[in-house]
């Protein structure tokens, strides 16, 4: 009973979330088979369309994180983490989102 009242409150973040990682996942498909974008190396990203990937990927990590939810919460970590790895430079600020993250989750 409790889930079916809380479905109207949950439906628009849980669907914002899906349509960021979608969006996310749809610029990774492209900028891989382009040969643009490998993700196993680390480095300082400055191909625009490689950019717009970061921030894409840094935009559903925010969704995550916003939803006030502890498993939004923990599943951000990773996506913050990976940008970090693919960006060096941290032109998003990653690194100062990463640190509440884990003092939320108690990983302090």
């Amino acid at each position: 009973m409790i889930q079916v009242q809380d479905r109207p409150r949950h439906k628009n973040p849980c669907n914002n979330i899906k349509a960021g990682r979608e969006k996310a996942n749809e610029l990774e498909a492209k900028l891989r088979a382009d040969g643009a974008f490998d993700p196993t190396k680390a480095g300082h990203w400055t191909m625009l369309p490689v950019n717009l990937y970061l921030k894409a990927r840094f935009q559903h990590g925010e969704l995550l994180f916003r939803s006030w939810r502890q498993q939004g919460i923990e599943d951000a970590l990773p996506v913050f983490m990976g940008l970090i790895r693919y960006d060096r430079a941290d032109r998003e600020g990653c690194r100062q989102v990463i640190s509440s993250l884990l003092l939320r989750l108690g990983r302090d």
